[in-house]
């Protein structure tokens, strides 16, 4: 059903390289790493700022949290993923990012894949709470996503979803330093999330 495993890696965290890689091989998962660095902040290309005129740019980075260094070249590199993906003519990808730890090993993460949702735009596989359960096994692991949380760890994406996405990115007022609401329920993208999590955030990988 997966057509592809993506990892975006940041080329400055050798040592998250690394781990992903054990994990990966652990899990049975062929994933190709996609490399960036975190840019300058307010570097810009000919008139515009990765995709937003700077006047709009500096309004969202006096509104929004997230736009700083390392989140802004991380969200940009998702949708340079998800372009890229499309017009391969995939039609499912998984992307992780770097700072992900697995909880769960080859046969549970098979049973989630198996148990995907046939009609998803995104499927969030990662937790975004601290109270983590124990993973089982169930038949239907997967809910409707009513988190108001912007997370991009780890995540499949279909192609009606990466149409959207394009779609949303290069047409709409949503750009790319506040595309973390696109990954939150709204009226451009049905988004899904697993009810016990494959994965979380490291905090310890956060300062790696």
């Amino acid at each position: 059903m997966i057509d592809k495993y993506y990892c975006l890696n940041l080329v400055e965290t050798q040592n998250r390289h690394e781990h992903c890689k054990k994990q990966f091989k652990n899990l049975n998962l062929d994933v190709d790493f996609w490399y960036t660095t975190r840019r300058p902040i307010m570097q810009k290309i000919g008139t515009q700022l990765y995709g937003i005129q700077t006047d709009a740019y500096k309004r969202l980075q006096e509104s929004n949290p997230f736009t700083f260094g390392a989140v802004f070249s991380c969200v940009f590199e998702h949708y340079n993923i998800i372009k890229q993906a499309y017009l391969r003519g995939f039609h499912n990808i998984v992307i992780f990012e770097d700072d992900i730890i697995f909880r769960v090993d080859s046969d549970q993460w098979k049973f989630c894949i198996d148990h995907m949702p046939i009609d998803y735009n995104i499927c969030k596989f990662h937790y975004t709470g601290e109270n983590v359960p124990a993973f089982n096994y169930q038949d239907n692991i997967f809910v409707q996503n009513e988190e108001r949380v912007y997370s991009t760890l780890a995540y499949a994406i279909s192609r009606k979803g990466m149409r959207a996405y394009i779609y949303a990115f290069e047409n709409l007022e949503i750009k790319c330093a506040d595309m973390m609401f696109y990954y939150v329920p709204n009226k451009y993208v049905n988004t899904v999330k697993i009810c016990e999590p494959a994965g979380f955030k490291s905090a310890i990988n956060n300062r790696m």
